[in-house]
């Protein structure tokens, strides 16, 4: 799968953008602030809504327009073709695939499977729970088409359940649904984590990484209890709580190397090296299990890994047959060798030329 046409109006500094994209490797260089990001940021909020530097409309919305506009041609592996397309304002948003409405954001990211590298990206194993459950989330929904399922139903029994816990009232009809769904869903996670363990062990040690990690799987509950039961016992506390402490949406992903937590003993670069290892991890998986491509987003590599790094990480890229599209500030900083056929773009002055 990759991006051929990128269209977009009214998004961060560009007011009208039209951009030809090949396959493989793209990269916009130019000085900060000149929008290399927010390219990188449209094809973002078109799969999911949002972009990795901001989840508010207000953030990408150009100053004083009312809508964004982004759409897109994609060729996928079996050599058909989709149209998708974004419309959103301060009310409402459209969305809309091969010319017919569509009503969820998971129906364009089921077309466009987006992952983001960028500066910000080592919060995955140093940020909170909430970013791991993320990224197995993101896995199994491209992996696993009941994934998705369950988990709406998931999310549903627990906001039903949890009102009834605010108001006091009897949430007991909530845990059957609740812990159906919230077992398969942690099957679901936990084989993917260990399915993708020796992948991201695999990648660690083509970045010289160091040392092998481990991870370690925690489901939300006690360890080889029922869910149902757990949910049980949870109303039986006196006095009654105010939320569902127990579940997939509590659960966590532990990340351990050389005996210890990686959390409380490694450095910012060896963060750096790991986030990026597990992304790439997932598009291994996800290429391996489904012969499916994912699309990068690299805002800035060449400022957060060193130069041997970034090269050996562009070129396992290459190798998935992954459209990379990445932002530098210079072009020197990631003309390597070892890469085939790179597409150049200049931007300046929220102006993209194509440069041959």
């Amino acid at each position: 799968m990759h991006l051929s046409q990128l269209t977009l109006q009214n998004l961060r500094c560009f007011k009208d953008l039209t951009l030809d994209l090949g396959p493989g490797i793209s990269v916009f260089y130019g000085q900060n602030g000149a929008g290399k990001t927010s390219i990188l940021e449209a094809i973002d909020f078109l799969s999911r809504g949002k972009s990795f530097r901001s989840a508010q409309f207000s953030d990408m919305v150009q100053h004083d327009q009312q809508k964004i506009m982004v759409s897109a041609q994609l060729e996928q592996e079996d050599g058909s073709k989709d149209r998708l397309g974004v419309l959103r304002d301060t009310k409402e948003t459209q969305l809309k695939c091969n010319g017919e409405t569509v009503k969820r954001w998971s129906e364009l990211a089921q077309r466009l499977p987006v992952l983001a590298i960028h500066p910000e990206s080592f919060q995955l194993v140093m940020g909170g729970p909430v970013e791991r459950r993320k990224f197995l989330d993101w896995g199994m929904f491209h992996v696993e088409p009941e994934y998705r399922k369950h988990l709406q139903m998931y999310s549903k029994a627990l906001a039903q359940r949890n009102l009834c816990l605010k108001e006091q009232l009897d949430a007991s009809p909530w845990n059957k649904p609740m812990a159906d769904s919230g077992e398969r869903i942690d099957a679901y996670r936990r084989h993917y984590c260990q399915e993708l363990t020796p992948l991201v062990n695999y990648i660690c040690d083509e970045l010289a990484f160091g040392a092998e990690v481990d991870l370690q799987y925690q489901s939300g509950w006690g360890q080889g209890k029922n869910l149902a039961d757990q949910l049980q016992l949870e109303l039986q506390q006196s006095p009654l709580p105010n939320f569902s402490s127990v579940g997939p949406h509590r659960a966590e992903v532990h990340i351990y190397w050389q005996g210890r937590k990686f959390s409380k003993s490694s450095s910012r670069g060896q963060q750096k090296i790991l986030a990026v290892a597990m992304r790439l991890a997932q598009s291994l998986y996800l290429y391996e299990t489904q012969e499916r491509t994912t699309l990068y987003l690299v805002d800035e590599l060449p400022a957060e890994l060193d130069k041997l790094r970034c090269e050996r990480i562009l070129s396992m890229l290459q190798e998935l047959d992954s459209q990379t599209l990445i932002t530098t500030v210079s072009a020197e900083s990631v003309k390597y060798g070892s890469l085939d056929a790179v597409n150049w773009f200049h931007v300046e002055h929220q102006q993209v030329k194509a440069v041959l």
